[in-house]
């Protein structure tokens, strides 16, 4: 039974719940079928390009150590053994590479996952459905096309005011992007120093003197100053991110073979050539882990996962996508609550937490 000891009550979740209906969009039976076939269409999309569906565990003993997610911890208890850790995935990248290096082939995947310590705002949850697909042979560039083929497929059933942004795209690499925007060379700041250097130059001294690390000072400046005058108007893919943000992603020169695309400035999903090589993968875990260490939730990694890369890992590229995002703008909604048949995100933002007693 929920308890209201600053918790979120089901009375809360109902009364934002009529909330929603009354001011927004719709009532709960035509949201929820509307999501239906959403997700129908979606998944029609992959059918039909013959990609195998796949579920996978949502809890998991061990996660890919990855310093820019916290993530949610629990206990597996029982009654006569010891207790164990669990976690609750991001993304379900970690198992649905183990198919892919068992051969699977293309994949796709509409599961929940789940980030901790997030920023409550229209377009973030804790708890969100996520689209994951990896596409065989294929680099990143080449996943733009699949891509934008899936958002031409929902173009039709998308409301009237959005309908643009499933039919219009542009790409730009990132490098062009923060010199028009800032006028800092991503290439001639390949250390700390020099990008310290040019953001001085530039006018962020106050972002300089914040930020302990390359990728502290860039995202600073991209958040606050490149993020938010993107193209309302158009679907943005942003190409090729600075080797200095570490992924999973194949690093070409100074650049990670990676993009993202953006709609009236929310980012949308992520895609990356997939890094193939054990060497590199083992020292992206060492790194990471080093980082993961001393966050919020470290949880424990597991080092044996890395032979699917030793015994030849195959060429591909995946996104990952999330879905409420996407489903708030192809209805015209202003936030993710406005699309959710539970809205929990003003009642946490609030400061409540949903509690059990």
């Amino acid at each position: 039974m929920g308890s209201m000891e600053h918790g979120l009550s089901i009375g809360e979740c109902t009364r934002a719940r009529l909330a929603r209906q009354k001011n927004l969009l719709w009532p709960d039976r035509d949201l929820a079928r509307a999501r239906s076939q959403f997700y129908r269409k979606i998944r029609d999309f992959f059918d039909r390009r013959d990609f195998v569906e796949t579920e996978t565990p949502l809890l998991s003993q061990h996660l890919i150590p990855e310093s820019a997610i916290e993530v949610f911890r629990t206990m597996l208890t029982h009654p006569h053994r010891a207790s164990d850790e669990l976690y609750l995935t991001p993304s379900p990248e970690i198992y649905m590479k183990i198919l892919i290096s068992e051969g699977i082939g293309n994949c796709y995947q509409l599961t929940k996952s789940f980030r901790n310590a997030e920023h409550y705002s229209d377009r973030h949850q804790a708890e969100f459905t996520m689209l994951e697909w990896y596409a065989m042979g294929q680099t990143y560039l080449e996943n733009i096309e699949t891509t934008q083929a899936l958002l031409r497929v929902l173009a039709p059933s998308a409301h009237p005011e959005s309908r643009t942004l499933f039919e219009n795209f542009a790409e730009i690499n990132m490098r062009d992007l923060v010199y028009q925007k800032v006028g800092i060379d991503l290439l001639s700041c390949e250390s700390f120093e020099a990008l310290c250097h040019a953001a001085r130059a530039a006018g962020f001294e106050a972002y300089v003197a914040a930020s302990e690390s390359w990728e502290e000072l860039f995202n600073r400046i991209f958040i606050s100053h490149i993020e938010p005058t993107m193209p309302r108007d158009r679907t943005i893919f942003l190409k090729d991110y600075p080797a200095q943000i570490p992924t999973t992603a194949k690093r070409r020169n100074q650049v990670y073979e990676r993009w993202e695309f953006y709609m009236r400035g929310w980012e949308m999903a992520n895609c990356y050539t997939e890094e193939a090589a054990y060497e590199q993968m083992h020292q992206l875990f060492q790194s990471e882990q080093a980082l993961k260490d001393n966050m919020m939730t470290p949880h424990r990694v597991d080092y044996d996962y890395l032979e699917i890369f030793r015994k030849g890992f195959p060429l591909c590229s995946g996104v990952a996508l999330g879905v409420d995002r996407l489903f708030a703008i192809h209805q015209n909604a202003p936030s993710l609550d406005a699309v959710s048949l539970f809205p929990m995100g003003a009642a946490l933002r609030r400061g409540c937490v949903l509690r059990s007693g």
